[in-house]
């Protein structure tokens, strides 16, 4: 009995220490944070630029609340494609060119388009997910040109 208590512990000791080092592996690191200024009305946003953030963007989230989104910082100008992979939630998603001007609008994306991979009509550097139905509620159109101020 003492060695099964024993070899117990040890298995459980070896248990912890494995879902310890996987879940510090797979935590989301704590990500750049801005304002984006879109038709006079702020959005505070997080702001992603690397790769492994790019592809994640909001995925398994559980909600997006309003006048908030995800900011991607695209190295060049491309008709960046955004998928809803993982996604529990709606958004809008607005491509904006290197100056921040809007070139193109997708309202209302469900998370059921998944596999869909939706991109621009033309070349954009950055790409802004809101919260669905905001883009509607705000007017926002081709051409609003918005602003970006980045924290931390």
């Amino acid at each position: 009995m003492r060695r099964y208590v024993i070899a117990v512990s040890i298995a459980a000791f070896a248990l912890l220490l494995t879902g310890s080092y996987f879940i510090s592996r797979c935590s989301v690191p704590k990500l750049q944070t801005g304002t984006i200024l879109l038709l006079g009305t702020e959005i505070s946003v997080q702001v992603v630029s690397r790769n492994q953030e790019l592809a994640r963007g909001l995925s398994g989230r559980a909600e997006l609340a309003n006048n908030s989104g995800m900011f991607f910082i695209f190295s060049t100008d491309d008709r960046w494609g955004i998928w809803m992979k993982a996604m529990r939630f709606p958004i809008d998603i607005v491509w904006l060119s290197s100056d921040l001007k809007v070139v193109d609008i997708k309202t209302e994306v469900r998370p059921d388009t998944y596999p869909a991979v939706f991109k621009p009509a033309t070349a954009a550097r950055y790409v802004l997910e809101l919260p669905s139905g905001w883009t509607s509620a705000h007017s926002v159109a081709i051409d609003n040109t918005a602003t970006l101020s980045l924290s931390n």
